[in-house]
């Protein structure tokens, strides 16, 4: 509740800022929560949900929580049927990578209302620093996966973005 209060108070004090919240969206799973975010109305508003897999086992692990998939699924549809702004985040690293393609191929079929997606490179911060020996892999390595989801996701017409990635290792 406090945190609609403040969505619903940068509405009326920042209207013309964009609001961009990261969440593991797993909340939203519970369909009163997505109305009563709905309810705000913050046109601008925007939730950045990571999505890690297309399938449920993998993204369970990588964020340590079974279930999670499931929810998060289930959060991500009530959020667009309450037309709420959603971003779906992939972070690649060696657990990931090599099924983009085929993640990408299932935010189109399951979540074509996404308004945006976000393919982005490890950072070095968290848990990601401790685990460091697991999740990194070179992004020269991945470096056709990477492209390949990034095509599709265009083709399709999706809108997607790479993040944290140096340019001068992708592809043109």
């Amino acid at each position: 509740e406090g945190l609609f209060r403040l969505i619903a108070a940068c509405k009326e004090r920042l209207p013309v800022t964009r609001l961009h919240i990261l969440t593991n969206g797993r909340l939203f799973y519970y369909r009163t929560v997505a109305a009563d975010l709905a309810a705000v109305r913050h046109p601008k508003l925007t939730l950045g949900i990571p999505l890690y897999s297309d399938r449920s086992a993998v993204h369970d692990y990588v964020v340590q929580a079974e279930g999670a998939f499931d929810q998060t699924m289930v959060g991500l549809h009530n959020l667009a049927r309450y037309g709420v702004a959603i971003e779906i985040r992939i972070v690649v690293h060696k657990g990931t990578y090599q099924r983009l393609l085929p993640l990408a191929e299932f935010i189109y079929r399951n979540c074509p209302f996404a308004s945006h997606v976000a393919l982005m490179g490890l950072e070095l911060m968290g848990y990601t620093k401790t685990n460091l020996t697991q999740l990194w892999i070179d992004p020269l390595d991945y470096e056709k996966e990477l492209e390949a989801a990034v095509i599709y996701l265009a083709r399709v017409g999706i809108n997607v973005s790479i993040y944290n990635h140096q340019l001068c290792i992708l592809p043109r």
